[in-house]
């Protein structure tokens, strides 16, 4: 798995051996700064572009489509 962030808040995540997207988040009102997996790939985290939120995304439950729920949002983010 790989993912992209976009300038319209989206994150995408696609399955490299196939090379097709699985599915798109609706993350951000603004662009996706910065994104990570957790060591096992279960979890995403991501942050946006002023935004002081932290989003972190459970993705065993994502389907394909548009998703749009969070499996938590740490507020106030401050980007050291």
């Amino acid at each position: 798995m790989v993912a992209n962030g976009q300038s319209d808040g989206k994150i995408s995540v696609w399955d490299i051996r196939n090379q097709e997207r699985i599915f798109s988040i609706e993350s951000h009102k603004n662009a996706v700064k910065k994104m990570a997996f957790s060591e096992k790939g279960i979890y995403l985290v991501s942050c946006g572009k002023d935004d002081p939120n932290l989003q972190l995304w459970d993705l065993r439950y994502m389907s394909n489509g548009p998703v749009s729920s969070i499996a938590t949002t740490f507020t106030k983010y401050m980007d050291n």
